[in-house]
């Protein structure tokens, strides 16, 4: 059964009708500060836990953006032990796994998701994942850092951003009628995109949290399109698809394994021509060339996948969506770096981690 000390709703009140931040709050209430949920339920953050500001501001910023937040309590005290952020997704695809479990495949994700055998509800939790599935319905899936499923339930009246839909009409990224840049462009162009990373541990907005690399990289590349054609430049895009597996020092199992990804590129003058180079601050420190970006995802059979500027999220099944004005990608991107501020200030601390090579 769903955990019975677990609170899955919208938060309904937490900062006082005068504005006053939620940090000011905590320290002024010395039996803790009240959170009330639109489900009638409350709980609440004890000032002298060290992780209650960060919840209070996680849990704060999810009220602002109107979605769900999952809380587990402490049944004798009513204080918040522990905070996630859910998604409110369809379930795109259920596989099991040779070692037992289940691999479930979110709509839009990229990252692995993973129903584990040992889970107690895991009768339960399969149950609603393939019921949903079925009925495409959206459901609040959430999960702990290392993405094993703890949570199903469904969505009542999800808040979502519209995206348009559409056949994929397949632009060409290679296409020499795109205005190229010099290396040195291309570079500068990439810097600019690294300056926005987020600080791990404050994530102020708009900041780009290329150092939570497990998920969120098709609002990643929005977002960094946006800004290149803000700078009066022409990116593309090129989507890869298969059993992807990074190295990285920015997840504190130092890797991060993904169903697909995906990137700006930009056209840059070379020797004899031109060439797509992948802008990705995720994986690299410079441009490079896509067959680089590609190799270094651990797949040698990934099958790639260009479109142009505009295209939000594109499916395996070549369906795409469009975002263009920005609304979902602002959602997303607010989604990400509370996830990222959340796994900052918890045990492995904030990236990068020494203990990866």
């Amino acid at each position: 059964m769903a955990n019975p000390n677990a609170i899955v709703a919208g938060v309904s009140r937490l900062s006082s009708p005068d504005g006053a931040e939620v940090r000011e709050l905590l320290a002024a209430v010395p039996n803790g500060l009240r959170v009330e949920f639109d489900n009638g339920r409350h709980a609440l953050l004890s000032p002298v836990d060290p992780s209650s500001a960060v919840y209070a501001e996680v849990l704060d910023e999810l009220r602002r953006m109107m979605i769900s937040a999952y809380i587990e309590v402490d049944p004798a005290t009513n204080l918040v032990t522990r905070v996630l952020v859910p998604s409110t997704v369809r379930i795109s695809g259920i596989v099991g796994v040779p070692e037992g479990g289940l691999d479930v495949e979110l709509e839009v994700s990229q990252a692995r998701h993973r129903l584990q055998p040992n889970n107690p509800d895991y009768a339960e939790l399969e149950t609603a994942l393939r019921q949903a599935m079925q009925k495409g319905s959206f459901v609040v899936v959430t999960e702990n850092d290392a993405h094993e499923i703890i949570d199903v339930r469904p969505a009542s009246n999800p808040l979502l951003p519209e995206v348009s839909e559409a056949a994929a009409t397949s632009p060409a990224i290679l296409d020499e009628a795109l205005r190229a840049v010099t290396p040195q462009r291309a570079q500068q162009l990439f810097n600019m995109m690294g300056a926005q990373s987020c600080n791990p541990v404050t994530v102020p907005a708009p900041c780009i949290p290329f150092l939570y690399p497990d998920d969120g990289c098709w609002e990643r590349a929005h977002q960094m399109c946006r800004i290149m054609i803000a700078a009066g430049e022409q990116p593309s895009k090129i989507w890869i698809y298969g059993n992807l597996h990074v190295s990285t020092r920015n997840n504190p199992n130092c890797a991060v394994s993904w169903g697909w990804h995906v990137a700006p590129t930009l056209q840059v003058t070379a020797s004899g021509g031109t060439q797509p180079m992948a802008v990705d601050p995720s994986l690299f420190t410079q441009p490079v060339p896509v067959q680089q970006w590609n190799a270094v995802q651990g797949d040698p059979g990934a099958t790639l996948a260009p479109s142009d500027a505009s295209v939000f999220h594109r499916s395996k099944t070549a369906v795409v969506q469009y975002d263009p004005t920005y609304a979902q990608t602002a959602q997303v991107l607010s989604t990400y770096r509370l996830r990222l501020k959340i796994r900052s200030t918890g045990p492995a601390g904030p990236p990068p981690y020494r203990n990866c090579p």
